[in-house]
């Protein structure tokens, strides 16, 4: 599917134009809140759009526009899932709708965030059950979405114990205490090192 196919072109034309008013105010707004021009929201916007004209980013809509990044690698369907958790977690938790307001904001803190907010993203996409702590399983489980994604292009081949051993090795370097689990202030002195 192309995203700016000339249907999409006209529809946008006529939203903007039906907009523009309101919109400058909205536009400035999130201006303050991401750390994108005008410009750039303006392009990130006629994209979002196209791909969810109903003003809302579902999961599905979610793994299809990220299959597109990675059109000749495997399966990114279980990466893009934990992706999505992770990006709008806050919004899943009260079943709100993921908006470009959201989107934006979620983009410009991956793209520009500090340090300590990349981590803490990292980290959120990790903690797959969401209790705050990260453990073998979910490192495991994550290691097994990023294999599916990069699918033939890994290299040697894999399989699960590859995807095992690989997560441990990864597990013993942050667990440096042993207990069986790593908490967020443990990962960030890790990764800060």
């Amino acid at each position: 599917m192309d995203l700016f196919n000339e249907a999409c072109a006209v529809r946008l034309a006529a939203h903007y134009g039906a907009i523009k008013g309101r919109g400058k105010r909205e536009l400035d707004l999130l201006c303050k809140r991401t750390k994108f021009t005008r410009n750039e929201l303006k392009l990130l916007y006629w994209g979002w759009k196209c791909a969810c004209p109903n003003g809302v980013l579902s999961e599905s809509k979610f793994k299809e526009i990220y299959a597109q990044f990675f059109p000749q690698a495997g399966d990114s369907s279980l990466y893009a899932h934990y992706v999505y958790k992770s990006m709008f977690a806050e919004r899943l938790k009260t079943n709100s709708d993921v908006t470009f307001s959201d989107y934006a904001y979620a983009l410009s803190m991956l793209s520009r965030g500090t340090t300590r907010e990349k981590l803490e993203w990292t980290f959120k996409l990790y903690d797959i059950n969401g209790d705050g702590l990260l453990t073998l399983d979910e490192i495991v489980e994550i290691s097994k979405a990023i294999y599916a994604l990069l699918g033939f292009y890994v290299s040697p081949a894999h399989d699960q114990r590859t995807v095992d051993e690989h997560a441990q090795r990864v597990f013993r370097k942050l667990d440096i205490e042993n207990a069986g689990y790593v908490t967020f202030d443990q990962f960030m002195d890790i990764c800060s090192q």
